[in-house]
C-alpha cells in the first residue's frame, strides 16, 4: 500500500494503525472469554465491536511496548485543535 504525495502526517499515521490493526492476532482463548462475557443473547454487531475494542487494546501494548508512545505534552500538542481551553 503506497501513500499518494498529497497525503498529510495524521492520514499516514491512521493508515499505518490501519494496517498494524489488519496484523494484530488475538488468541481463541481471548475471542471465547470475549464471547463468554457477553450477556445470553447479543448481536453479531455487539460482538465485532468487543473483538475490534479488544484488537485496539492488543494494538495498543505492541505500541508501548515497542515504545511508540507519546508524552503527555506530545498528546496534548497533537490533539490542541480537538480540546477545549
Amino acid at each position: 500500500m503506497g501513500f499518494k504525495g498529497g497525503e498529510v502526517k495524521g492520514q499516514k499515521n491512521i493508515l499505518l494503525n490501519k494496517c498494524l490493526l489488519d496484523l494484530i492476532m488475538l488468541s481463541k482463548e481471548k475471542i471465547l472469554q470475549t464471547v463468554n462475557e457477553l450477556p445470553e443473547q447479543f448481536s453479531i454487531e455487539d460482538l465485532f465491536e468487543r473483538i475490534i475494542l479488544l484488537q485496539k487494546i492488543e494494538l495498543g501494548l505492541e505500541q508501548s511496548k515497542s515504545g511508540r508512545v507519546l508524552s503527555t505534552g506530545q498528546a496534548r500538542e497533537r490533539l490542541k485543535k480537538w480540546l477545549l481551553k
